[in-house]
């Protein structure tokens, strides 16, 4: 199977301001008052979480010509997100930064979420048809930033466009779980 990233289109530095940011915000500094917690960004890391890449076409009646696109399906959580027909995919060459991936690919989940994705919106979405063209795996940057105080916690910072995601923590803490245990194996075996 195919392998491919995207590159970081952000940087360390740039990632390290975006949880500076967020954590200085007004709620967050609310939730640190009364929670008496100081949380303080102390390293961050790039990592690669994977997702499942679905090369799709779509049709219904009416059309002339089918149109194509690509879908993404994190492999942890199954969380989609539609991806532009023109991204740039990198072939992967060393997976040292990238987390393990999860399950098989399942063309039956890739139809239903470009279907709930791309075109629920549309009326007659019923005569759609969706064939899955390709399956491939797609690794996609984020920066993790280590945060301790009171406890320990990450941030991720999606490194594609700089926004913190909040949905994907439990995905890389997973894969990073997956990660630790397949090096502690491989410690074993030598």
């Amino acid at each position: 199977m195919d392998k491919f990233y995207l590159e970081p289109a952000i940087t360390k530095p740039q990632a390290w301001k975006s949880v500076h940011e967020q954590k200085i915000n007004l709620v967050a500094k609310a939730i640190s008052f009364f929670h008496g917690k100081k949380d303080r960004l102390v390293s961050m890391e790039l990592l690669y979480l994977p997702y499942w890449s679905f090369d799709y076409s779509y049709i219904r009646k009416g059309m002339k010509e089918p149109i194509e696109g690509k879908i993404a399906l994190e492999t942890y959580t199954g969380d989609a997100a539609i991806l532009p027909v023109k991204t740039k995919l990198e072939p992967l060459e060393s997976q040292e930064l990238c987390l393990p991936v999860y399950g098989q690919p399942i063309n039956e989940a890739a139809k239903k979420a470009v279907y709930w994705e791309a075109f629920v919106k549309e009326k007659k979405h019923k005569n759609a048809e969706i064939e899955i063209l390709k399956a491939s795996v797609l690794y996609v940057p984020y920066y993790v930033g280590y945060s301790e105080g009171a406890q320990i916690d990450i941030t991720l910072v999606d490194a594609t466009n700089g926004k913190i995601d909040t949905k994907l923590k439990d995905s890389v803490l997973y894969g990073m779980m997956k990660m630790e245990k397949r090096n502690n194996m491989d410690m074993v075996c030598v």
